[in-house]
């Protein structure tokens, strides 16, 4: 999965950078050394490198301080230098939306106006005690009726709601409508009590489509969970709704043992917040780079090296303040799954 979305956004930079006339040495996936070359083609080494965490395009002369050679990057105009950088997340957004296509016509995507269905019961939880089991259609919490996935949100937060106390839920099993009545677990989070019952409200039914169907349903698909995403990111839901390395991992096993639908599903969700965050304007991100740019566009001139150099050093400190409060956060999570 990692390799998939690695490979679309370095894609975007690398056939940009081509058709903008600078020279590319190396397309990488992975990280590390050694680096194992599986072919030469017109200059350009494709390699796979040990940690398949990532991956990157070589271009010459993206350093700051390095003018480099005429085919390199930042002797090209700051017009070619902006597409070359915009086209990663572009890219990434392209595979998604494709990718939502395709699944659309072969294995469907999950219908939003139908309820969800129960996944990854925790066998040591209350759902799973009283009587509820994995794929079971949920219609109903408390007096809440769950129609489709609108309905979700509220659905957790009715339970939420009652710690230690009975939780009416109803199911259909098959033909049959089933009620019950589990308590839910008092968890303590955040200094709060909240309740608990140990699901996840999984996709309802998948609905395939035509071609035109498809691409219409990848079309709204795409760019409801773009604003989606912009709007958590610039939201205080950031600091609930945000997953490190640790909850992708968890979500992404999750949905490989539901099957394969889901898993290249996730790919294409995780591709769209991958396009959204690298435009994030945060030096060392692209966008963060097309800022700098947008910069030297305005002035007619290019930032000193050490006012670049002094951003990228700004831009990986607050990375790296995100990677440790994100991974905190996923490691809390695991703690209160626990619990």
């Amino acid at each position: 999965m990692i390799i998939a979305l690695v490979v679309a956004h370095e894609l975007g930079h690398f056939l940009a950078a081509k058709a903008c006339g600078m020279r590319v040495d190396e397309f990488a996936v992975g990280f590390g050394n050694p680096k194992w070359v599986v072919t030469k083609r017109h200059g350009t080494e494709y390699t796979i490198r040990p940690i398949p965490a990532g991956g990157f395009v070589r271009i010459p002369g993206m350093d700051p301080s390095e003018e480099g050679p005429a085919d390199g990057f930042n002797a090209q105009s700051v017009w070619k230098r902006m597409i070359v950088i915009f086209a990663g997340p572009f890219a990434s957004f392209v595979f998604a939306y494709l990718t939502f296509i395709v699944l659309g016509v072969t294995a469907g995507l999950p219908n939003p106006d139908a309820p969800p269905t129960l996944q990854q019961l925790n066998k040591s939880m209350p759902a799973y005690q009283y009587g509820l089991r994995d794929g079971d259609t949920l219609l109903q919490v408390q007096d809440l009726k769950v129609k489709g996935s609108d309905d979700v949100k509220a659905m957790i937060e009715t339970i939420m709601k009652r710690p230690g106390q009975p939780v009416k839920v109803v199911v259909k099993r098959g033909d049959r409508t089933q009620t019950f009545n589990p308590v839910a677990k008092a968890v303590k989070v955040d200094g709060k009590m909240i309740g608990r019952l140990g699901f996840v409200p999984g996709d309802g039914e998948w609905t395939k489509y035509s071609l035109m169907g498809s691409i219409s349903r990848g079309t709204e698909e795409s760019v409801s969970m773009v604003v989606k995403l912009v709007t958590t990111v610039f939201s205080k839901r950031i600091a609930k709704e945000a997953g490190g390395p640790i909850a992708i991992l968890s979500t992404a096993n999750s949905a490989a043992q539901a099957g394969l639908k889901y898993l290249i599903l996730l790919t294409a969700l995780l591709s769209l917040n991958f396009a959204v965050m690298n435009l994030l304007p945060i030096p060392v991100l692209d966008g963060g780079l097309l800022m700098l740019l947008t910069v030297e566009a305005v002035r007619g001139r290019r930032l000193s090296t050490k006012t670049q150099q002094a951003a990228l050093t700004f831009g990986l400190a607050v990375i790296g303040v995100i990677i440790v409060l994100v991974m905190a956060k996923d490691i809390s999570g695991l703690l209160h799954l626990g619990k």
